[in-house]
């Protein structure tokens, strides 16, 4: 039997080692790969788009992860919005001088796609994962599980609903696994990306 995986909320000194896991975890994503095509790009790029990204979860969410910084899930808070201010304290406004204005104006299309899908069905007050990631030789081993677990149980105790999306098709059975439905099944047509938009409802 495995060690209990007990996540907390992480730490300033983690942000550049989450980093580093989620440029590996995340590399082979349709996702990513459509934003960074080339391989040798993308493994330099990721790390610091993702260190930005993690980032933004320590400063401005609720974003716990594993004592030894292997994954991680940067949730945001009911009633919250992140925009243009928290992009800047985190680094990301950034990231078009890093990764160049093309590669960048091209994923936008599809994170605008992903904030619009948010905007019209997540009206309610709620929890949203903007972020699960587990390094990749601890994937399938119950990790990313238990990242999840401090929000859907306080999402179950208020009855608060939860959303997330993915682009990733091996995502969605986990995440129907925890109970998260699709609301959203897609193709998004710049990028012929695959998405989906998930609601969950809180457990009584």
């Amino acid at each position: 039997m495995g060690a209990v995986i007990a996540p907390t909320l992480i730490k300033e000194s983690q942000v550049e080692p989450l980093g580093e896991v989620l440029g590996r975890a995340f590399f082979k994503a349709p996702l990513h790969k459509y934003f960074i095509p080339d391989d040798a790009e993308r493994r330099r790029f990721l790390p610091q788009f993702f260190r930005r990204l993690v980032r933004m979860g320590y400063l401005f969410g609720e974003t716990y992860a594993t004592p030894d910084s292997t994954g991680m899930a940067f949730w945001i808070r009911p009633g919250e919005i992140l925009g243009d201010e928290q992009n800047e304290r985190a680094g990301l406004n950034e990231i078009p001088a890093i990764c160049g204005e093309e590669p960048f104006a091209r994923v936008s299309i599809v994170f605008d796609a992903i904030a619009g899908l948010h905007k019209e069905h997540a009206t309610d007050d709620h929890w949203y994962l903007q972020l699960l990631g587990v390094d990749v030789p601890l994937q399938a081993q119950g990790v990313g599980s238990a990242l999840l677990q401090p929000v859907l149980e306080k999402a179950d105790a208020d009855g608060v609903t939860c959303y997330t999306d993915t682009a990733n098709p091996k995502n969605v059975p986990f995440y129907r696994h925890h109970g998260f439905e699709i609301v959203v099944d897609m193709i998004e047509p710049s990028s012929g990306l695959r998405l989906w938009f998930f609601r969950r409802e809180p457990r009584r």
